[in-house]
């Protein structure tokens, strides 16, 4: 697992890529978006970076959460995301 922040995000939308191509969806095709942040005010930035690289329409709808801990306490972004086939 990658120790940065920006590696972790860059990780989580690379996997999350595969997940949807491995059903035959793409980016293209998320419905809604949202990430966990252990430390927001220092990921946001980067995160929208990112993100924006992958995710280049407007939608889907997106909601951050900063939290105390995740899973692992070397994680220090999670993304859960919603497809919908068309």
């Amino acid at each position: 697992m990658p120790n940065s922040a920006e590696e972790q995000i860059d990780l989580a939308f690379k996997r999350l890529g595969a997940i949807l191509a491995h059903q035959g969806l793409g980016f293209e095709d998320l419905v809604e978006l949202v990430s966990y942040h252990v430390r927001i005010d220092e990921q946001l930035t980067a995160f929208r970076e990112i993100k924006e690289r992958y995710v280049t329409r407007e939608f889907p709808a997106w909601t951050i959460l900063g939290v105390a801990a995740l899973a692992r306490s070397n994680l220090l972004i999670e993304i859960k995301a919603i497809a919908a086939v068309r």
